[in-house]
């Protein structure tokens, strides 16, 4: 559907488009990182995994470190860009939960 419209596309041609599968595939990862934060949190307090949550926990602020480091060079709207919109809204949407449920384990998440 990409090519069928006169736009720029989504998916843009040349070095570019590596570019924003990379921001595709890093927001996809965050996107992961937080489901697994989440059913991490529905264990009772007495069988979540600290370490595990803590691995998790530093990929999402990894990814969110090098989202930030892109937006500075950020170009036209791309697929990395949309999919990245998508994962912030998530975390957004389910941060605070995330906090809550892991609190014991993942202290630093509170902020």
């Amino acid at each position: 559907l990409d090519s069928l419209h006169a736009r720029q596309p989504l998916y843009p041609h040349g070095p570019r488009r590596w570019q924003a599968l990379r921001r595709a595939w890093l927001a996809d990862g965050l996107f992961d990182q937080l489901v697994l934060l989440i059913v991490e949190g529905w264990a009772p307090r007495e069988a979540q995994r600290a370490e595990y949550a803590r691995r998790c926990w530093d990929k999402v602020l990894r990814a969110l470190d090098r989202m930030e480091r892109d937006a500075a060079s950020a170009g036209p709207l791309d697929i990395g860009q949309v999919r990245a919109v998508g994962a912030l809204a998530f975390l957004d949407l389910k941060g605070r939960q995330i906090a809550a449920d892991l609190a014991g384990v993942l202290p630093d998440a509170q902020d």
